[in-house]
C-alpha cells in the first residue's frame, strides 16, 4: 500500500511539476520510505530546477557519503559550500565542512 502523503506529493507535482517546494519535498519522502535511488534521482531533479538548492546538494551529500560515493558526494558538498559562503551563511558553510571532514577522515 502506498504512502497518502507520497500520492498527493505526486498528485500536486503532476499539477505544478516545476515546484522546487513540491519536488524536495518528495525526495524527502522517498528517503523516508527508504527508497535511496529514488530519493537521489529527485534530488537531482530539484538540481535540475535550481542548481543552487542548498539543502538538496547537502542531502545528495550524506546519501552518497552513505553509499561511499565520496568523490560524488564531496563535489556536492563543495558546491552547497560556495553557495553558502556567497549567502554569507556561516552555520550552513560550517555543516558542509563538518560533512566533508566527517567523509574524509
Amino acid at each position: 500500500m502506498q504512502n497518502n502523503r507520497l500520492l498527493k506529493l505526486q498528485e500536486m507535482l503532476a499539477e505544478t511539476p516545476n515546484d522546487i517546494f513540491l519536488n524536495y519535498a518528495l525526495a524527502m519522502e522517498y528517503k523516508g520510505l527508504s527508497l535511496l535511488d529514488k530519493t537521489i534521482e529527485q534530488l537531482n531533479n530539484v538540481l535540475l530546477l535550481d542548481e543552487n538548492h542548498v539543502a538538496s546538494l547537502y542531502q545528495l551529500g550524506v546519501l552518497l557519503s552513505e553509499r561511499n560515493e565520496n568523490d560524488k558526494a564531496i563535489l556536492f558538498l563543495e558546491k552547497g559550500i560556495e553557495i553558502a559562503k556567497q549567502q554569507k551563511d556561516l552555520k550552513t558553510t560550517n555543516e558542509f565542512r563538518a560533512l566533508i571532514d566527517e567523509i574524509l577522515y
